[in-house]
């Protein structure tokens, strides 16, 4: 995984630096960039949590801890930087498919 996350940093920067080839490549072009955002954000997100979890299987982490990660994984980008959080449910509540939360760069956010 982060082999694959270096991959994609590199491209991304790649594509920065070059820039489009003329203008009808414009849509291409931001369209490779958002698949570049995509990857960063599912691999950062995969090495950040510690587990197993459904179609999420890591070798180096086997088994589902409940105790330690049932609950969202947040990211946000400031200044250019991934800042990735943990919130974990509420007791005795279970999470809503599409959370509700305000935005907080302290990552205190929950379902």
């Amino acid at each position: 995984m982060r082999e694959g996350l270096g991959v994609a940093l590199a491209l991304r920067q790649e594509l920065l630096e070059r820039g489009p080839a003329q203008a009808a490549a414009i849509r291409p072009w931001l369209e490779l960039g958002f698949l570049c955002d995509t990857a960063e954000l599912s691999l950062a997100s995969a090495l950040f949590r510690t587990e197993s979890r459904g179609a999420h299987f890591r070798k180096d982490f086997r088994i589902t801890d409940d105790a330690a990660w049932k609950g969202s994984v947040f990211a946000d980008s400031w200044d250019g930087v991934l800042d990735l959080s943990y919130a974990g449910l509420p007791e005795g509540r279970p999470c809503r498919m599409i959370p509700s939360f305000a935005p907080s760069r302290s990552g205190g956010r929950r379902c």
